[in-house]
């Protein structure tokens, strides 16, 4: 007999505002890989966000909880942060010549148990996206159905994937985390949520294009 390895749950797209929670509502308003949505094709853990993929360790990417929203980035000491924009403010930080991007979430899990969100840039509207980008989706995709740790073949510019030996690990157990919760962990009860003019992140690019 077949052990099922993840609990499917159905598409938040199907439910209607009044069926969802309120973290659910708050990521349908931000999603924008959802039909009718602009770009859209018609106990408490710590949860990382970064863009670097496990380089040492082996890891298993989440088979349903990847969703695509306007993100900046934002340079902060030695550190990348990512910060998700609320529908509403793309125009606004365009004002400002800052260009809110399509990143598509991933959620992975390493051998050694910790939960990490990685953000991937998405292709522009011409259907460009660079190698480094690409190669590292390739592998996330290929990583929802086995164990992988990546190298930087940088002569080339992209990511190379290595997969384990069919039994060198079990089945993954992610955390039990609706995508909904772990934006809410991961970016808005972090401050990293860009819903206003108020955001402190907004000002301080607003004063300094004055």
């Amino acid at each position: 007999m077949t052990r099922k390895r993840f609990k499917v749950v159905e598409p938040e797209a199907e439910l209607t505002d009044e069926q969802l929670d309120e973290d659910e509502r708050a990521l349908r308003a931000l999603r924008i890989d959802l039909p009718g949505t602009g770009g859209a094709p018609s106990g408490i853990i710590s949860m990382a966000v970064t863009n670097r993929l496990p380089k040492k360790e082996f890891f298993r990417c989440h088979p349903t909880n990847t969703v695509v929203v306007p993100m900046v980035d934002h340079v902060r000491g030695m550190d990348v942060e990512y910060n998700i924009v609320a529908p509403s403010m793309v125009a606004e930080l365009a004002s400002i010549d800052i260009d809110a991007l399509p990143y598509r979430l991933w959620q992975i899990l390493t051998a050694e148990g910790s939960s990490i969100i990685i953000p991937v840039r998405q292709a522009d509207l011409d259907g460009n996206q660079n190698s480094w980008n690409q190669t590292k989706e390739t592998a996330l995709i290929r990583a929802q159905s086995v164990w992988l740790r990546v190298g930087s073949d940088r002569p080339n510019g992209r990511y190379r994937a290595f997969e384990a030996p069919p039994t060198r690990f079990a089945d993954p157990v992610f955390p039990d985390l609706s995508m909904a919760k772990i934006i809410r962990l991961a970016f808005t009860d972090r401050g990293r949520l860009i819903d206003s003019p108020q955001h402190p992140l907004f000002l301080k690019w607003g004063r300094a294009r004055c």
